[in-house]
């Protein structure tokens, strides 16, 4: 590897690299507490509401609009830069080494952009409403939102975080490594490919899971629902091959050596 372009592309790829990751981290944080002042239905009175025309025939039609445009937004961000073409792309662009935190940038920038312009829709309607002052509620909401968060971060766990948010790909160019996907088993390649957005399973939980149910909340939860399920086509192929890494990393956390004798690197999911 030529000497004079290795050092510039590898600055570059390192900043960015960094830069993805801590915007990551920001951006996870601000949509938690995104997710939680709208499910107790905080958002319809932090005076956003003062802006509409109380007299107008529909004055949550435009709003309405404006989230669905917002959900539509992501959704094509999320779908979009997942494809071939936009691969190719960057890959022509000599980005490849980036191209998952390039991804995880446009995904925090959309995400934020629909938190800042979200709007609240039609406050004076509720699904459901549970008593807030009752001990009850509150433990088994928080209990569904642990477990919820607790999927989130197992599934970044087992799918191998530090290739998740694109950290691995540029230490394994600095090595002048292959990239980390393509040491992957060929299982695991298949599985990351119709499992694309494993994290959502997790949120959808974290959706659904609140006391206050608005319109507002509903439209959002119900698009990224059937975003998730349209985005999965998992088969028993798929669902063998994560039984058999969960019997192998039971093993493995029973006895360091019994993952060497599996040949670790040619079936395990979390090593890499």
């Amino acid at each position: 590897m030529a000497g004079a372009t290795f050092l510039p592309k590898a600055v570059l790829f390192v900043a960015i690299s960094a830069f993805g990751l801590c915007v990551c981290f920001l951006t996870v944080f601000q949509f938690g507490m995104f997710l939680f002042r709208e499910g107790l239905a905080m958002g319809v009175v932090d005076g956003r509401q003062s802006a509409h025309d109380k007299d107008a025939a529909d004055p949550y039609v435009s709003d309405l609009l404006l989230d669905l445009l917002l959900i539509a937004a992501f959704v094509l961000q999320h779908s979009l830069l997942a494809r071939r073409p936009w691969k190719d792309f960057i890959q022509w662009l000599g980005l490849d080494v980036v191209e998952r935190s390039l991804y995880i940038l446009a995904t925090c920038g959309a995400l934020q952009t629909l938190m800042q312009y979200w709007r609240p829709l039609f406050p004076e309607s509720v699904l459901w409403a549970l008593d807030t002052d009752s001990r009850w509620v509150w433990t088994v909401l928080g209990i569904l939102s642990f477990l919820g968060w607790l999927c989130v971060v197992g599934v970044v766990m087992v799918l191998d975080y530090a290739e998740l948010v694109g950290i691995k790909q540029v230490y394994y160019f600095l090595m002048d490594l292959d990239p980390p996907l393509q040491m992957k088993s060929r299982e695991y390649q298949r599985l990351f490919q119709n499992f694309r957005h494993p994290v959502m399973t997790g949120l959808l939980i974290i959706l659904w899971a609140v006391p206050v149910m608005t319109m507002g909340r509903l439209v959002l939860a119900l698009s990224l629902t059937i975003y998730t399920f349209y985005g999965h086509s998992l088969d028993m192929r798929d669902y063998d091959y994560i039984c058999q890494q969960h019997q192998l990393k039971k093993r493995t956390l029973r006895s360091p050596q019994g993952f060497r004798a599996t040949g670790g690197r040619a079936s395990s999911v979390g090593y890499g």
